[in-house]
């Protein structure tokens, strides 16, 4: 079962070529560059999301409260607050 167990606030997206935009995140990107070059070979351009202000819940509710089947990736986008 899929859970809810936080949200963030996404602030912008950051375009570039691959090895540019390692350079701007890799401090705070969480992968490692072998991973990240492994990632965007044959890629002209890379994008990363720039991440806000975080929180994190005490209850997991399920996707399906929030009408979702279940998230693709690790994350989904919903729009509005989430109670």
């Amino acid at each position: 079962m899929s859970r809810v167990v936080g949200t963030v606030d996404v602030c912008g997206v950051l375009q570039g070529e691959p090895g540019e935009l390692y350079e701007m995140t890799s401090y705070g990107a969480g992968i490692s560059r072998e991973d990240y070059d492994e990632y965007f070979r044959g890629c002209e351009k890379a994008y990363a999301f720039g991440l806000g202000a975080h929180v994190m819940f005490d209850y997991c509710p399920s996707v399906e409260r929030y009408g979702l089947k279940g998230a693709p990736q690790s994350f989904s986008y919903v729009k509005g607050e989430v109670k």
